[in-house]
């Protein structure tokens, strides 16, 4: 069957995590993997302040990073890793992908960077593509905070515009019509930034656009100035 490789920065949620796998049988048990680890494009330690990730989390300057830093605690209470590095020690199998999802508040963009010699190589990399086996990919979307992770908004942009061209060429972005987050993915940026998909799905306080990989420029440029 399918096996589950969660990674969680969080102390109280890592936990949760490991109690919730009491109530399942073994068979299963065994196919869930947890690790207390945060993906990005740098390893190192990064530190978080407050009870909850939001507004707290900020990635150290490259510069500053030096390679002591992930065995100093003081430096952070999270460790930071590479996806490349991560794969390289543990050797999973990435032949095909059923799923992968990224909530990392503001960090998805630094996740995918720190992929590029495995999960998403370069489209002129030498590197196998046979990792495009992956069968779809949910992630978050919040330009306004890629700079926790040290992300410029045009990195940020080509990223999602590779990303499109070369792996998901069927791609949806969900825009909001109502609720607490609307005001920075609202729908009215649909055809303010004139994405071709007019008639989106509809469901309930959300629009769901399939969008073209050049069409991800204007949108995250319009969702990060609004």
């Amino acid at each position: 069957g399918l096996e589950v490789h969660a990674f969680e920065i969080d102390k109280t949620n890592f936990l949760s995590l490991q109690h919730g796998l009491f109530y399942n049988p073994k068979e299963m048990v065994d196919r869930v993997h947890l690790y207390p680890a945060g993906i990005s494009d740098v390893i190192a330690r990064i530190g978080m302040q407050g009870t909850t990730y939001e507004g707290f989390l900020k990635a150290p300057s490259k510069a500053s990073i030096s390679d002591n830093d992930i065995n100093d605690v003081t430096k952070g209470n999270i460790l930071s890793v590479t996806f490349d590095c991560f794969q390289y020690h543990v050797r999973l199998n990435l032949d095909k992908i059923a799923f992968v999802k990224i909530d990392v508040e503001g960090f998805e963009i630094a996740a995918l960077k720190g992929t590029k010699h495995t999960l998403f190589p370069p489209h002129n990399s030498t590197i196998s593509k046979s990792n495009k086996n992956i069968g779809s990919l949910l992630m978050e979307v919040g330009p306004s905070r890629w700079s926790r992770a040290n992300i410029k908004l045009d990195d940020g942009i080509q990223e999602m515009t590779d990303l499109g061209t070369n792996y998901f060429q069927n791609a949806y972005v969900i825009l909001r019509t109502k609720g607490n987050y609307k005001k920075s993915c609202p729908d009215s940026l649909a055809k303010k930034v004139k994405l071709s998909d007019q008639n989106p799905r509809k469901l309930d306080g959300i629009h769901m656009h399939k969008i073209r990989p050049n069409e991800w420029k204007p949108l995250l440029a319009g969702m990060h100035s609004a």
